[in-house]
């Protein structure tokens, strides 16, 4: 069988990352696998961020806020207005953080060819600790709102899975808080808990791979104890939703 070479679109979400937005954007033009564009999804930057860049690349395209959103509604926005074709393959990296080696996207067209809808997978991060990431058990997956967080970076999925999702849920509610306003906090849960219930448990893919460099930084949401707590209080808003209607 012929092996289709997917297109693989990265939505890179970022405020006021000037120390390292260019060794991310660095982590995609290295790869080997050149089929790709990247979206640099600048969240209103007052710290010379958009300056700093130092890469000039055809397949890099600008959006800029015209006033701060947070990262789930910039991704959100993004996913609803941008040319993204329904085959193609999105990859969330945020703006802070990289690709892990050279040869990210062959193993995810590898995944992808096999039939995948969405894959999550193995990261390391600054002080060279592996994350938590596992595969989720079937019984696991009857009931992922209780089940153990797993599905994290690197975080992909096929456009054409978002696309039911808008139609399941075309307002975007999964993605907000009992206000109604999008959530601040705890974004890759908001996103992977309905998008994994809607791929099914055989297209989804845990890839054991490290294909993701997470950086500990004073971005982190969790890096201060406000923040902390808006990630607590999104997740169990989250968990307390029901499982998205497959249709």
């Amino acid at each position: 069988m012929k092996e289709n070479l997917h297109h693989f679109v990265f939505l890179v979400p970022f405020k006021n990352v000037k120390n390292y937005i260019n060794d991310c954007i660095e982590s995609i033009l290295k790869q080997e696998y050149v089929h790709f564009t990247i979206y640099l999804l600048d969240d209103c930057s007052t710290d010379g961020t958009l300056d700093a860049i130092v890469f000039q690349d055809d397949r890099i395209k600008m959006i800029r806020n015209s006033e701060s959103m947070g990262a789930v509604a910039n991704l959100y926005h993004a996913l609803k207005t941008l040319n993204i074709e329904e085959d193609q393959v999105v990859v969330w990296v945020d703006g802070d953080d990289c690709l892990f080696g050279n040869y990210t996207l062959q193993i995810l067209n590898y995944y992808y060819n096999e039939g995948f809808l969405i894959t999550y997978g193995q990261y390391i991060d600054n002080f060279g600790r592996t994350g938590l990431c596992r595969n989720y058990t079937l019984d696991e997956y009857e009931d992922l709102r209780k089940a153990t967080w797993k599905a994290s970076h690197l975080k992909t999925f096929k456009k054409s899975l978002f696309d039911r999702f808008m139609k399941c849920d075309p307002n975007g509610e999964f993605l907000k808080d009992k206000e109604g306003n999008f959530f601040m906090a705890t974004g890759d849960m908001a996103y992977m808990l309905p998008l994994l219930e809607l791929a099914g448990y055989d297209k989804l893919k845990f890839v054991e791979n490290v294909l993701y460099f997470y950086r500990i930084s004073p971005h982190n949401d969790h890096s201060t104890y406000e923040g902390r707590i808006k990630q607590v209080l999104a997740e169990e808003i989250i968990r307390e939703k029901s499982r998205i209607n497959v249709y």
